[in-house]
């Protein structure tokens, strides 16, 4: 990561985290490298949107998956980084 992030950037990177398999808050948020309250606003706002949503009701602790949408969101964001000159790949 080089410089400051803007927003579609780091929601770009949350829904990568997700895709990827990190589907819990502390793993996603550590993973894209946020304090808790930056990434509690922006979990709020993916769950809003319905870019995400929650999973894993019989379970102690929320998971979190993607939606269609948020699957489509990412797809033309990782194409939209390529044509940048952005490699499109969001593991770190």
């Amino acid at each position: 990561m080089s410089g400051k992030r803007g927003r579609l950037e780091i929601v770009g990177e949350i829904l990568a985290a997700i895709e990827r398999g990190e589907t819990k808050k502390t793993r996603i948020m550590q993973s894209v490298y946020l304090g808790w309250r930056s990434f509690k606003s922006y979990l709020d706002f993916l769950l809003e949107t319905g870019l995400i949503k929650e999973n894993g009701a019989n379970d102690t602790e929320t998971h979190y998956e993607l939606t269609k949408e948020g699957l489509k969101v990412l797809e033309n964001y990782k194409q939209i980084r390529k044509l940048l000159g952005g490699n499109g790949n969001f593991g770190y």
